[in-house]
């Protein structure tokens, strides 16, 4: 069984943190695409990445494809890491992994985010939208994958690489097309939007849905930018965040 460790990475521990910003990458993605974030995060948040199995630290774990049994694992390691407010930032697929952890959580009676940042992800009940790639042959699938421009080319073009990191990538997708979430679930939960302006495969209205399922109805923030706005536009979104931060977080706490 894999450790809380390993499960929730923490990329620059510290123990005087006021709060933790959690990170859950998209389909095909690993913690190490918000480590970048790591000098510009507000000096009193702890960045803690959810690394998905079957690669990095977990490169040994099998993938999983079924979103019940990855949120079920997830949970059974998060609670040492709820001792502090914490914040939910969700990229795509993380966004959904993400509402589903949250949504646990909530049913469990264990302290929820503070703030929920879902990112360039359509409301987790409504029908998927794109046809499902996770069994298209290697070289449409990986054409596919350079079209939605998440993976770096470098990875893309290494037969190496592709043939260790594909059947994770494809679990993740199957993931997606086989996920069915739900509108029962309200969290009382102060919730944000981001999107990129550019983004072909999502309306505006289908982030907005998401406000069904929070109290806290949020903003929506929209950058220049297609569906991996944050590749280009990383330093602004981490501005935001850190606003939030102090808005949600930093406020409540003691003087």
């Amino acid at each position: 069984m894999a450790s809380s460790e390993m499960v929730f990475d923490v990329p620059r521990p510290d123990p005087g943190a006021a709060m933790r910003v959690f990170c859950f990458p998209f389909a095909g993605g690993g913690s190490a695409t918000y480590h970048g974030w790591l000098d510009q995060l507000h000096p009193q948040a702890e960045l803690v990445t959810v690394q998905m199995p079957a690669r990095g630290t977990r490169l040994a774990d099998a993938p999983c494809d079924n979103m019940a049994e990855l949120v079920d694992s997830l949970f059974a390691h998060i609670a040492p890491l709820l001792d502090k407010p914490y914040v939910f930032f969700g990229h795509s697929m993380g966004s959904k992994v993400a509402f589903e952890l949250a949504s646990r959580l909530h049913r469990d009676g264990l302290p929820l985010p503070l703030h929920f940042i879902a990112s360039a992800s359509p409301a987790p009940f409504l029908p998927r939208a794109e046809a499902p790639i996770h069994a298209l042959p290697d070289a449409q699938f990986i054409a596919r994958l350079a079209s939605l421009n998440g993976t770096p080319q470098r990875i893309l073009q290494s037969r190496e690489l592709m043939a260790l990191l594909m059947p994770a990538m494809r679990a993740d997708f199957k993931l997606l097309a086989n996920y069915v979430g739900h509108a029962g679930t309200v969290l009382p939960t102060t919730l944000t939007l981001c999107g990129g302006s550019h983004d072909d495969a999502l309306e505006h209205d289908d982030m907005l849905a998401w406000r069904r399922v929070f109290a806290g109805a949020g903003e929506l923030h929209i950058f220049d930018g297609g569906h991996f706005y944050l590749n280009e536009h990383g330093a602004a979104l981490v501005a935001l965040i850190n606003r939030l931060i102090e808005a949600a977080v930093l406020a409540e706490l003691p003087s």
